[in-house]
C-alpha cells in the first residue's frame, strides 16, 4: 500500500471513530461531565470565577469571562484526549481481534468472532470477514496482506500518530489507547493473542514510542532556546 492510500485509510478510520468530523460518541458527554463535575468541584474548594473581582464592573465582567474561558479550553482538550483515546483502543482492538482470529482457521468460535468485528471502522472493504474461506484468511494474514503484521502494525500506529499530530499528550493516550486495545482483544479471545498478533502490537508501539521521543526532543529543544 503506496503512502497516500495509507493516509486515505487512516483519515477515513479517524472519522469513522469520530475523532476528524462527525458527531462526538455518547461517551464522551459522559467524559466532559466527569471532568466539569471535577473542575466545579475545585472551584467550591476557594478556585472560584469570581474570587477576587467585581462583577458589577466591566474590568471584572471580562475578568470572570477570561477564567470561564480557560475552563472550557481545559474541558475541551481533556475531553479530546479521552476521546482520542477510546478510539485508539477500539481501533486497537478491531485489528487485534481480526488479526488473531483470521490467523486461525475455520471454526465456528472464529467466524462468530469475526462477525463481531466493526471491520469498516478499520478501513477493510473486502468480502466480509465472517464468511472467508481458510485460503482466503491465511491470505489476509500473510505476506503482503491486510491483517499481516506489518500492514496492521501500520494502521494501528498511523492511526494514533496522525490522529495526535505534535500534541505529545494525546500521542501518549493514543498509546495508552494500543495498549488497552490489547487487553481488550486478549479478554475476547480468552487468552493470550496469536505470536502473529503480539509481535504486531511490539511493531506498532516502536512506530509510536519513536514519534514520542522525537516530540519530546522538539520541545526540549524549544525550552532551551527559550
Amino acid at each position: 500500500m503506496d503512502v497516500t492510500s495509507a493516509s486515505k485509510n487512516v483519515m477515513n478510520n479517524l472519522v469513522g471513530a469520530n475523532l476528524v468530523g462527525g458527531e462526538k460518541p455518547k461517551t464522551a458527554t459522559d467524559s466532559k461531565n466527569s471532568i466539569k463535575g471535577q473542575e466545579e468541584s475545585q472551584i467550591q474548594k476557594g478556585n472560584s470565577l469570581l474570587s477576587g473581582v467585581d462583577v458589577e464592573t466591566k474590568e471584572g465582567k471580562e475578568a470572570v469571562m477570561k477564567r470561564a474561558s480557560k475552563i472550557d479550553a481545559k474541558l475541551l482538550s481533556q475531553e479530546y484526549a479521552m476521546q482520542f483515546l477510546m478510539g485508539a483502543t477500539s481501533n486497537s482492538q478491531n485489528n487485534l481481534g481480526a488479526q488473531s482470529a483470521l490467523s486461525k482457521g475455520d471454526t465456528n468460535a472464529v467466524r462468530a468472532l469475526l462477525n463481531s468485528i466493526d471491520a469498516e471502522s478499520i478501513g477493510y472493504k473486502g468480502k466480509p470477514l465472517g464468511s472467508l474461506t481458510a485460503e482466503e484468511a491465511k491470505a489476509l494474514v500473510s505476506g503482503d496482506g491486510y491483517f499481516s503484521k506489518d500492514k496492521t502494525a501500520e494502521r494501528i500506529a498511523d492511526f494514533v500518530i496522525m490522529g495526535a499530530g505534535d500534541n505529545l499528550n494525546k500521542l501518549q493516550k493514543g498509546r495508552e489507547g494500543i495498549e488497552r486495545g490489547l487487553k481488550e482483544a486478549t479478554k475476547i479471545w480468552g487468552g493470550d493473542l496469536p505470536d502473529i498478533s503480539q509481535e504486531t502490537v511490539k511493531l506498532a508501539l516502536e512506530k509510536v514510542d519513536k514519534r514520542i521521543e522525537e516530540l519530546q526532543k522538539a520541545q526540549s529543544a524549544l525550552n532551551v532556546e527559550a
